[in-house]
């Protein structure tokens, strides 16, 4: 009996990690108003971190609602930035909205599809969007946001930035709001965060 309610056991476990977390759900109604801010730098100072050589491009903070998140293990890229948070600001944060498309994983992609109609023009959509890979400053941080949930609203203030490493190892930060595909996603060195 004890084998079977540990096979049982493990079963469901499978499927909770598979399935992911459900995350939190809101009544319907826009919870973040407000955009990005973003203020371009030039001539700042870059730093080491660990391996790599981190260069700010803008400093960046933002509010937004969490959509999924994604840890990462495998791979150079894990080695600076362990974690993506897939979030959503403006209309794109209200539950009735979201509730109107499937979105989905994989490696470092965000994808979504509506549906039914596409309830709001492909650009509005894609511009109330991210794809964020996230390099925690700190332990601290680190630990903080792998605690984060899908639905939480989330406030993150730092840098978008390039990092380069050994091996030739480059990666930068996308700077616009409004692009899509490979190299789209913003790549963000986290000092601070908050979570509501």
């Amino acid at each position: 009996m004890a084998r079977i309610l540990l096979i049982v056991a493990t079963l469901v476990a499978i499927f909770v990690i598979w399935r992911g977390d459900p995350g939190v759900r809101y009544p319907p109604g826009v919870l973040v108003p407000g955009e990005p801010t973003q203020t371009m730098l030039s001539n700042s100072d870059a730093w080491q971190h660990g391996l790599y050589r981190i260069e700010p491009l803008a400093r960046y903070d933002i509010t937004a609602r969490v959509i999924s998140t994604r840890s990462y293990w495998m791979g150079r890229d894990s080695n600076i930035s362990p974690l993506d948070f897939a979030v959503a600001w403006g209309e794109m944060s209200d539950q009735a909205l979201l509730d109107q498309f499937h979105f989905n994983r994989g490696s470092r992609h965000f994808y979504f599809r509506p549906r039914g109609e596409m309830p709001l023009p492909m650009d509005e959509v894609n511009s109330h969007l991210a794809n964020m890979h996230l390099i925690p400053a700190t332990e601290d941080v680190a630990t903080r946001l792998d605690a984060v949930s899908a639905g939480q609203i989330v406030t993150m203030g730092g840098y978008l930035v390039q990092v380069t490493g050994p091996n030739g190892f480059f990666w930068k930060s996308s700077l616009s709001r409004t692009d899509e595909g490979d190299g789209a996603c913003e790549l963000m060195w986290v000092e601070e965060l908050s979570v509501r």
